[in-house]
């Protein structure tokens, strides 16, 4: 039985199994030999019914078996060395001879071929193989290793040929010299089929990768050859009756195994039998007329096939031998009755009746066409037209004629059916597996976002959703649907309910529960119409005005940027809060807890401190730097309070092997910056800008993180975060326009929940999702792209015209040296996002490396203008709006030398005025530009470069302003890609710089402005504030930017000095720290020097002559222990211990003075007692004194010893 699953346009043969009865006329086991082990028969050349030889490999030489009977005995000829004449050849003999095959002109006269050592051979015997002569020995050349594949001597005279892979060999005088006739490479020919002397056919076979099957011609006995054109370059065998007539065995594929017929020598072929209902694949063919021929193929199997390759046959055995996988590798078709079949062990299989009565196949064909129309199932027979039939369906008999058809149950997804064939002696079954494509009904296997409100985009993922024709939200029909795929549908909702997700289609409604609506918010959002004072420091007192508040304090929630406030008193109208110190520079927000709604202020509140009045180099110190290895490149990088514990988080996003999304809990400490391990939320996309923004999207209190992903959606992380612990709910995924780069969040439509814009650069857009989400519940309405006049890498919003609108802005991608700007003017409503025809601004000599727009109000006149940073500089564009219509001045260029990348704008001097920082890829540093504007004047102080010592000197990428140790200065972290790092530099303004290190006192030092100038003036400040000093005995270069300070006293500890560079700008402040020249004197003391095991003890030590540099280093038994420190701790004595303590000062001599030593007396603790002998070894007979000593015994230990 045979077993075909049919699925639609495959077939799959599984196995084989044919059942006959006995029978007389069938192929014949005449000879076996299960000796030997690896003896196979090659060829058969029998030159009569009953003599002839074979061709066969063994284990130690091959051999030319001779016959007289038919085959039933074989007289093995073995092939020596010592039989063969080599004939002056030089031989290589390592192997033997190798035969491939015997041609036998009679009993006596035969000629061996094969190879010695892959060169070609031929011998000639004239004794029917007793003894040879070698008369071939000749490689093609080129290193080629081959042997004599194949030989025929078509009319058994004189002229002959053979094929030794590459050549076309012939003779003219019986085999006794060979000429090649033809020569090819790419052709390893594999055998010849002759017609006669003058016209014969060579083909080689699609074996090798690097070669592919060819067919060549001759009609001059080999004077020439023809390629002749075939259907398919993998030829598996061939057989020609005539110079016009023959067969052509093509492997097209597992599905496609086909016979072509040609009756034109080759100049068309036609196909005789399917590929796929009745394949063929043969090793051999043998026909002896138009219509019959024979083949060898599979495990000893001979078919035949009587209608000129349509249907092949099996023929039957009167064995069931088998050995491994082998078969036959020979076959010869004397005529049309008699053959032999022969291979692996020597078997031999003869039949002289034709092969007698075949083994019937089984062929059929499904054909479906029309079935869900129709039901109808067609069943085309292949088999031939001479025997009974039974078609069997799903095990029932449905009918016997040849044709068959059926009525399908559409409802099932498989039919078996059966075809019996047979001929009244032998059966054959052929099952094939129909698979049937049930009228899948949806089924709605999730749903994302799973809450949403009017105008919330739903995905509905799930199967045969093509055939959908409505969704609808817990009973309401959704506003639209689009189907994008058969897993995939998109929905709006429209006033839903809350129930199930339905899909219905021509069948019937399919739902999944789980879908919460939430209605539009009712109340209005809450709206800042202004608030007092516009700044001021850390904890100072904010009175913020408005309308929608909640009236009590725990119901609100207040923003100072990225930092959440305390609130002092609450009303509708009215909220008393406190400046944080960890305030960044954005607007105030006031977040109404019971409906979730926000607003913002439409300026920011700016968080100042002493001010140094400009920057220096000194102005941020390199305080944190962590290292993530190689291979790990660290991208944009930021800072938010996302568990409200009141410290920001770090939150950054890194490279390796396509982008991850990292944030790390903020531990630090008012001087101390700490991170715990970082958390992954995810991959977030590849080859992007790896760019993410936060705010609180569904109005729940905790800042939620938006990605782009370089693909067509964005990634949102919702906080799930409580106080001390961080954690986010899985990603949703929002589609956006394709190559999403940038996100800003923010209320386009003013109805309390921030909305995203999203810059997109495969797709040249700008997307804009609105926000439809509720407390607790994220969710969007569908997208809608806003065309950008070439790929948009940059989206900032901002109210550009004051009407209370945030537009946005993009920065746009030309060419590698220009880009452009986009302003897109907001005439929103509530629930309904639009904007006026976008306007463009050409930036000039702007490359994109370095893309970043900032919107701040640069000049503080009220309107917010335009920061661009490109590769090579940065432009200020200030704001000439007016309500409702949107303009800038020209931009004010500065140019930069190197690469410019990222950058932010914040308030870093502690003025109102924002600041710029900037990134220098190219160089290990970044920039800081102070900003000294003023109303309709932009006014930037000179550049000033912060680089750390090494190895903390980064090339900087992307920076931001964040107060991680919350003391009221904002600090500026960067991200060092190519170095696999970030840095957080504190901010240090106001705080003074050393002097210098380890001065003493009566040495010499100097000091450089950090401040760059032409004119210069020191001032010192010995405790009642800064005055300008003058050279004198102690103090040189006062007017220069280098102050001296020479025999510094010790008194002058304490000092503070600083330079007046140009009349305006003052360097950092210089602290000088002097350390005396005294050598210091130090004690001890503890309160008592008798305590319990394990107690605390605590050391104090009493010194003078002590500096800043003076050091403490205390000894307990001699053993360094402790902190650098003039009290002294521990738990650990024991007793007996001694303590004392080293004080060094680098600027006494001597340098280090010992204290006295402490003797502790410690009682208690786990009592022991060791036993020492007088004498060891101790003779027999002699005294012996032992000697008990009590440790932790107390005053009067007790021993009892035996």
């Amino acid at each position: 039985m045979r077993y075909l699953n049919m699925k639609k346009g495959t077939i799959f043969l599984f196995i084989i199994c044919l059942v006959a009865s006995g029978t007389a006329a069938q192929m014949r086991q005449v000879y076996l030999d299960q000796v030997s082990t690896n003896n196979h028969i090659q060829k058969i050349s029998f030159n009569s019914p009953s003599s002839g030889f074979v061709a066969s490999t063994d284990n130690a030489e091959d051999f030319v078996g001779f016959s007289t009977d038919s085959g039933h005995t074989i007289i093995k000829r073995y092939i020596t060395l010592a039989n063969v004449n080599f004939n002056g050849y030089p031989v290589n003999l390592t192997f033997g001879f190798s035969i491939s095959g015997v041609k036998a002109f009679n009993q006596d006269t035969i000629l061996a071929y094969g190879d010695y050592g892959f060169v070609p051979s031929i011998l000639y015997s004239t004794n029917g193989g007793l003894s040879y002569i070698l008369l071939f020995h000749s490689s093609p050349g080129n290193g080629q290793f081959t042997y004599v594949n194949d030989m025929v001597f078509p009319q058994n005279n004189n002229i002959g040929y053979a094929v030794d892979g590459y050549r076309i060999l012939k003779t003219v005088d019986r085999g006794i010299n060979w000429t090649p006739v033809s020569y090819d490479p790419l052709a390893p020919y594999d055998a010849i089929d002759a017609i006669d002397n003058n016209n014969l056919f060579v083909y080689s076979a699609y074996k090798y990768g690097s070669f592919t099957g060819k067919l060549l011609k001759t009609n001059n006995g080999g004077t020439s050859w023809l390629t002749i054109p075939i259907p398919d370059p993998h030829i598996h065998s061939a057989d020609f009756i005539s110079p016009l007539k023959g067969w052509l065995n093509l492997y097209q594929n597992v599905d496609s195994m086909v016979v072509y017929y040609t009756a034109n020598g080759g100049t068309s072929w036609t196909k005789k039998n399917s590929g796929t209902v009745t394949p063929a694949l043969f090793d051999k063919m043998q026909f002896v007329n138009d219509s019959t021929g024979y083949a060898i193929s599979g495990l000893y199997t001979t078919f035949k096939t009587t209608d000129s390759a349509k249907v092949w046959e099996p023929l039957p055995r009167d064995n069931n031998y088998s050995y491994l996988g082998f078969g036959h590798n020979d076959i010869q078709v004397l005529n049309e009755n008699q053959l032999w079949s022969g291979g692996a062990r020597d078997l031999l299989e003869l039949s002289t009746n034709g092969g007698g009565t075949r083994i019937p196949r089984a062929f059929f064909k499904i054909d479906t066409a029309g079935v869900f129309n129709t039901g109808n199932v067609n069943l085309v027979n292949y088999s031939r037209k001479v025997y009974s039939y039974q078609w069997f369906v799903n095990n029932t008999l449905i009918g016997t004629s040849y044709n068959i058809n059926y009525t399908h149950v559409l409802s099932s997804q498989r039919d078996t059916i059966q075809l019996v064939v047979s001929n009244g002696i032998s059966t054959d079954t052929l099952v094939q597996y129909q698979q049937f494509v049930v009228p899948n009904l949806p089924v709605i296997g999730s749903f994302t976002p799973q809450t949403g409100s009017t105008g919330t985009l739903v995905t509905i993922s799930g199967t045969s959703l093509t055939s959908v024709t409505s969704v609808s939200f817990g009973g309401t029909a959704a506003a639209s649907f689009t189907i994008l795929n058969d897993t995939t549908i998109t929905a709006i909702v429209a006033n839903g309910s809350t129930g199930n997700v339905s899909v219905a289609d021509i069948h019937g409604s399919y739902s999944k529960p789980g879908f919460t609506y939430f209605p539009p918010p009712v109340s209005a959002p809450p709206v800042i119409s202004s608030f007092t004072p516009l700044q001021g420091p850390a904890g100072t007192s904010v009175t913020i005005t408005g309308t929608n508040f909640a009236s009590t304090v725990n119901n609100n929630i207040v923003m100072f940027g990225a930092t959440r406030a305390n609130i002092s008193s609450a009303s509708s109208t009215q909220i008393i809060c406190q400046a944080p110190a960890a305030s960044t520079y954005g607007p105030i927000t006031v977040q109404n807890l019971l409906n979730g709604l926000s607003g913002t202020s439409n300026k920011p509140f700016i968080l100042t401190f002493a001010d140094s009045s400009n920057f220096t180099s000194n102005s941020f110190i390199n305080e944190f730097t962590m290292d993530f290895g190689f291979g790990i490149y660290p991208k944009y990088i930021t800072g938010r309070d996302l568990d409200m514990d009141g410290k920001p988080e770090l939150i950054l996003t890194k490279s390796s092997n396509g982008d991850s999304l990292l944030v790390y809990k903020n531990n630090s400490l008012p001087n101390s910056i700490s991170f715990g391990q970082g958390q992954s939320l995810g991959a977030v996309g590849t080859l992007s800008a790896a760019r993410f923004s936060t705010d609180d999207l569904d109005g729940d209190g905790l800042p939620d993180i938006v990605a782009a992903t370089n693909f067509f959606n964005v990634f949102v992380y919702r906080n799930n975060s409580n106080p001390g612990t961080i954690q986010f709910q899985p990603k949703l995924i929002v589609q956006s326009g394709v190559g999403s780069q940038d996100i800003s969040i923010t209320d386009l439509d003013n109805d309390g929940r921030p909305d995203l814009a999203v810059a997109c650069f495969n797709q040249s857009t700008l997307s804009i999702i609105r926000n439809t989400s509720s407390p607790g519940h994220i969710s969007f309405a569908a997208k809608t792209d806003i065309a950008a006049p070439s790929p948009a890498v940059i989206c900032s919003a901002g109210d550009l015209d004051g009407d209370g609108k945030k537009d946005i802005v993009t920065q746009n991608y030309i060419n590698a040296s220009s880009s452009s700007l986009s302003v897109f003017r907001n005439l929103s409503v509530p629930g309904t996002i639009q904007f006026a025809a976008r306007f463009d601004i050409a930036v000039a000599n702007s490359a994109l490396n370095g893309k970043a727009v900032h919107i701040a109000d640069m000049d503080l006149d009220g309107k917010p203008d335009l920061v661009v940073v490109t590769d090579n500089n940065y432009q200020i564009f200030l704001n000439t709006s007016t309500t409702g219509s949107i303009s800038f001045a020209a931009p004010v260029i500065t140019n930069v030398t190197g690469f410019v990348y990222g950058g932010f704008i914040g308030h870093l001097s502690g003025d109102r005025k924002p600041d710029l920082m900037y990134g220098r890829n190219s160089f290990r540093y970044f920039t800081i530009v102070k900003n000294n504007s003023s109303p309709g004047t932009l006014n930037l102080d000179p550049p000033v470069d912060i680089e750390a010592n090494y190895p903390n000197n980064i090339f900087s990428y992307y920076g931001n302003s964040i107060d991680f140790t919350q003391d009221g200065k904002p600090d500026i972290i960067v991200s060092g890609t190519n170095d696999s790092k970030i840095s957080i530099y504190k901010n240090s303004i106001g705080s003074p710089v050393l002097f210098g290190t380890n001065i003493c006192s009566g040495t010499t030092r100097s000091r450089t402005s950090d401040a760059p100038g032409a004119v210069y003036s020191w001032q010192e400040n010995s405790g009642t504030g800064f005055v300008a000093i003058t050279d004198n005995g102690n103090l040189s270069g006062t007017q220069t930017a280098t102050l001296t300070i020479t025999n510094i006293p010790l008194s002058w500890h304490g000092r503070l000095y600083r330079c007046l560079v140009d009349g305006v700008n003052y360097s950092s402040q210089f602290l000088l720290q002097v350390n005396t020249s005294a050598t210091p004197v130090v004690s001890i003391s503890t309160p008592t020097t008798t305590v319990c095991s394990g107690s605390l003890v605590t050391f104090t030590a009493t010194a003078t002559n002590t500096s800043p540099l003076t050091s403490y280093t205390w000894q307990v038994n001699g053993v360094n222990t402790g902190q650098d420190s003039p009290v002294f701790t521990t738990n650990g004595l024991t007793n007996g211990s001694q303590v004392r303590v080293i004080l060094f000062n680098p600027c006494s001599n001597p340098n280090s003075t010992i204290s006295n030593f402490i003797t502790m007396t410690v009682q208690g603790g786990n009592p022991s007692v060791s036993i020492s002998s007088s004498a060891n070894p101790v003779c027999p007979g002699s005294n012996t004194t032992f000697t008990a000593t009590a440790v932790n015994g107390g005053a009067t230990p007790f021993i009892n010893g035996s």
